[in-house]
Order: C-alpha cells, then sequence, then structure tokens
C-alpha cells in the first residue's frame, strides 16, 4: 500500500503546483493589468486637449445637421469595436510590463519591482501543510 500512498502525494502535490501557478498568473494579470486606467485617463485627457484646440481654432459658421449625422455614424462606430477595444487592451495590459523594456532604465528596474512584488506575495500566501489526525475512538 505505500506505493499507492506514494502516488496519492504526487497527485496532491502536482495540484497544489497547478493551484500555485494559477494563483501567480492572476497575481501578474491583476498587477500589470492595473496600467490600463492610467493610460486610459492619459488618452482621455490628451483628446480632450485636442478637442478643446480644434474647437477654439473652428470657425463659427459649421452647421448642426452635419455634426449630427458625424455623430450617430460614430457611436454605431464605437458599439461595435467595443469588445475589440477591451481585448486589446487587455492584450496591452497583460504586456505592459514588457513594453516599458523600450526604456531599458526604468524598464529593467520595474520588472525587478514586479518580481520582487510577486515573490513576497507568493511567500505571504503560500499554503501551508495541515497535519490531520484522527479518527480517534472515545471511551468513557
Amino acid at each position: 500500500m505505500a506505493g499507492g500512498q506514494g502516488h496519492d502525494e504526487g497527485l496532491e502535490r502536482r495540484g497544489r503546483t497547478a493551484l500555485s501557478d494559477s494563483r501567480r498568473a492572476a497575481d501578474y494579470a491583476a498587477i500589470s493589468v492595473s496600467s490600463v486606467p492610467v493610460a486610459i485617463a492619459t488618452q482621455v485627457k490628451q483628446v480632450s486637449e485636442k478637442n478643446q484646440q480644434i474647437r477654439t481654432q473652428t470657425a463659427p459658421g459649421n452647421t448642426k445637421s452635419e455634426d449630427t449625422a458625424a455623430n450617430g455614424a460614430d457611436a454605431k462606430k464605437n458599439d461595435q469595436s467595443l469588445a475589440g477595444a477591451l481585448g486589446a487592451l487587455l492584450v496591452i495590459g497583460l504586456a505592459s510590463p514588457f513594453l516599458e523594456l523600450a526604456n531599458p532604465g526604468s524598464g529593467v528596474i520595474g520588472l525587478f519591482i514586479l518580481f520582487l512584488g510577486l515573490s513576497i506575495a507568493f511567500r505571504m500566501t503560500a499554503a501551508k501543510p495541515s497535519d490531520v489526525d484522527g479518527p480517534y475512538s472515545i471511551t468513557v
């Protein structure tokens, strides 16, 4: 029976490793995708500033009917591409730590900090083996 118990321990160990790997992947995804809201805020600010500049440079003789037709077409296009945009944001978010390597100095430091943070998180949340004893007989 000892061989069977060793086999069960191996399966249990593999199960813990798979759980650890999925936990590591989830931690990495949460950390790296957190850069997406920052990028969105920066983009919105830039677009807002650009639109403000265009409004100040545009002649006041524009007709509203042309603007309304253009806005309707843009709304349909935005609805169709929402899923694609969210997918692209997810991919960019997951790759963002490595995209930072375009600037080698801060990119390497950022990856080191990410690695260090993930290592500490893994150690703090690591499963600790529990010993289960029993069953015990009750004698009166």
